[in-house]
């Protein structure tokens, strides 16, 4: 995947990921399970646009063992932002925006999520030595629908979500690079609400 110089995200390429995970008590693990979890993420920049993307993030996994709930899928988690920011505690990694938190659990899931991105302005300024640097403000648009499920999955089940985000990228203390994420949600499936959300996590 690539992006460039002023790019807000990657902006072509791909990124694919396979992860296999065991837990043994022979290994220091509360219970005998086996995951395995993969992710498919393309980058495209519109013909329009040079500095916009077009995000699309296909992720899901499968476990089996004695572990009942090996998924969750939902929202964000609440978060003490500032300590989050200067610890750099960002949220991670799938995400089923205006739901609650695992709103939706069990051994297997699947999620595909959505963004257009565009850049919205161009800060670049900090005042004397007080340590934050604000960089940029970019927004995206954003589709997502997936479920966790046991046994067969159930297209009726499914959970569709759709919403915006703007997102502020600064440097805290000079070295730390953070990124502050102000959403609005709202889940279109059982269960589903509107939300406002003030986050700081690892977009994909």
């Amino acid at each position: 995947a690539h992006s460039w110089n002023y790019s807000i995200s990657a902006q072509e390429g791909r990124r694919l990921q396979l992860s296999l995970q065991i837990s043994d008590p022979s290994l220091g693990g509360r219970f005998h399970t086996t995951e395995v979890t993969w992710a498919w993420t393309e980058y495209m920049t519109p013909p329009w646009a040079r500095l916009q993307a077009l995000a699309i993030l296909y992720s899901g996994g499968v476990g089996i063992g004695d572990k009942r709930s090996f998924f969750g899928l939902g929202g964000f988690v609440e978060q003490d932002l500032l300590r989050a920011l200067f610890l750099n505690q960002r949220q991670c990694c799938t995400y089923l925006r205006g739901y609650q938190p695992n709103a939706t659990v069990g051994d297997q899931y699947h999620l595909l999520s959505v963004e257009y991105r565009s850049p919205l302005l161009w800060i670049e300024r900090g005042t004397a030595t007080f340590p934050m640097y604000l960089r940029r403000v970019h927004g995206a648009l954003f589709g997502d629908t997936g479920e966790a499920f046991f046994g067969a999955l159930k297209l009726g089940d499914i959970r569709t979500s759709v919403g915006a985000e703007l997102r502020l990228e600064a440097t805290l203390i000079y070295y730390i690079a953070a990124e502050i994420q102000l959403g609005v949600a709202r889940g279109l499936s059982k269960g589903g609400s509107d939300q406002i959300y003030l986050v700081t996590s690892f977009p994909f």
